[in-house]
């Protein structure tokens, strides 16, 4: 059984989306300010619901609290955050942002769901090891290289998308959440960055490619 804690700032985790969970056995429990933090330590991951953007000093105190406590992944779910807000909540530690103005209760469910199958556990494909817990990833010959949190969460979606395009719109919503041009641009120098310290490592089983147009894909190398 996952058990994900859900603290309601404003707004709801409707019902519907709770339903959906249920069906992949996972649990949820409402946290209090009152609470004890070392609690965050037994969670899986965390929902701020914040979906009228009237408590942001208190989600960004939430994010810190939780991340002194633990290492769980952290969603924020909250209604046409401006990108430059989007991005702040992830530096502070927000692992993914979900936007209900712009996604249905069954995208969320999705976008949650697939980014907590990435992020609960260590989690390997060919000769790559995602380590959520120290934001890094390890490499069969024993190299580490260390990633920022939102460098974490692209490669997440490279390992994810192996040898698929993964297309500008589908990253922006997955770590931003929208698009447009300065998300695009972003996504840009994210890639340029990851892919820097991926080839300077020098022992990478994988290469990410242009696709002209579209966006990326993080290709797997023979043996």
């Amino acid at each position: 059984m996952t058990t994900i804690g859900l603290i309601q700032l404003s707004g709801e985790f409707k019902s519907q989306q709770q339903n959906y969970f249920k069906e992949s056995d996972v649990q949820f429990k409402f946290c209090k300010v009152s609470d004890n933090h070392n609690r965050f330590s037994d969670f899986d991951g965390i929902v701020i619901v914040d979906n009228e953007q009237t408590n942001m000093i208190h989600v960004c105190q939430w994010i810190l609290t939780i991340r002194k406590n633990s290492n769980c992944f952290i969603c924020v779910q909250s209604n046409s955050l401006t990108s430059e807000n989007r991005l702040f909540l992830l530096q502070l530690g927000a692992s993914i942002i979900v936007d209900i103005e712009h996604q249905t209760e069954e995208e969320i469910y999705w976008t949650i769901h697939n980014f907590f199958n990435v992020e609960k556990d260590n989690h390997q494909v060919g000769g790559i090891n995602l380590n959520q817990a120290n934001r890094n990833i390890e490499f069969s010959d024993g190299k580490v290289v260390e990633l920022t949190n939102l460098e974490f969460q692209l490669m997440g979606l490279f390992v994810e998308f192996n040898n698929r395009t993964l297309d500008y719109d589908k990253i922006s919503k997955r770590i931003w959440g929208n698009i447009d041009a300065v998300e695009k641009n972003r996504i840009v120098n994210l890639v340029f960055h990851l892919r820097d310290k991926l080839e300077s490592a020098g022992s990478c089983p994988g290469k990410i490619r242009n696709i002209h147009g579209k966006g990326y894909m993080f290709s797997m190398m023979p043996g």
